[in-house]
């Protein structure tokens, strides 16, 4: 799962929680989580390209059915 967040989502240690509980329950959901910013996605692009082909070429993105309860 991708997640892609600007300043205005995190600009408070509650709203910052609340992502991290999130990543948790998709993890335990049998997600694999690669988060970025928004600086990432424009200025990182072929780091941040290089890094979900990489997840897509190792299967993250395919997870077992059973995991997602």
């Amino acid at each position: 799962m991708l997640q892609i967040d600007g300043f205005g989502f995190h600009s408070t240690a509650e709203q910052r929680r609340s992502d991290i509980a999130h990543d948790r329950l998709l993890t335990l959901r049998g997600y694999t989580v690669f988060r970025y910013d928004y600086k990432e996605i424009l200025f990182e692009w072929p780091r941040v390209e290089a890094e979900i082909l990489r997840a897509l070429a190792q299967r993250l993105h395919l997870v077992d059915a059973r995991a997602r309860r």
